[in-house]
């Protein structure tokens, strides 16, 4: 499968989240002084499957990207097959495994909570 997405996720959902908004949040609590002892989930504004990933690639770049499934294992060796050092494959094998089950779809509003803006470019499009 060349040009596609590929993992272990399922229908799992990820929120996943701009750079420029954790790049926003840190530069936030530094000017600020202030977070000491607290914690922030930073996410996206919402929480994807990437199979709908996929299809927001195709529009956006004009051409078909399909999201194949694998399993923990499978992904895993595809990784490795590509260079990809066995424990980093490992770990994203079993990031992969934590999405499918559900545990990062959550949303937060921690970026507009200490930004006081809205999430970084839209993933709505």
């Amino acid at each position: 499968m060349d040009g596609g997405l590929r993992g272990a996720y399922g229908d799992g959902r990820m929120s996943y989240i701009d750079c420029a908004d954790i790049a926003a949040c840190a530069a936030r609590l530094l000017a600020d002084g202030g977070g000491i002892g607290e914690t922030y989930a930073l996410t996206g504004p919402e929480a994807l499957d990437h199979h709908t990933i996929a299809a927001r690639l195709s529009r956006t770049i004009g051409r078909t990207v399909r999201y194949q499934d694998h399993s923990p294992e499978e992904f895993a060796s595809i990784l490795t097959a590509q260079g990809v050092p066995a424990w980093f494959a490992s770990d994203a094998a079993a990031l992969s495994a934590e999405t499918a089950a559900g545990h990062l779809a959550a949303t937060t509003s921690a970026v507009h909570t200490l930004t006081g803006r809205p999430h970084g470019p839209s993933t709505t499009s």
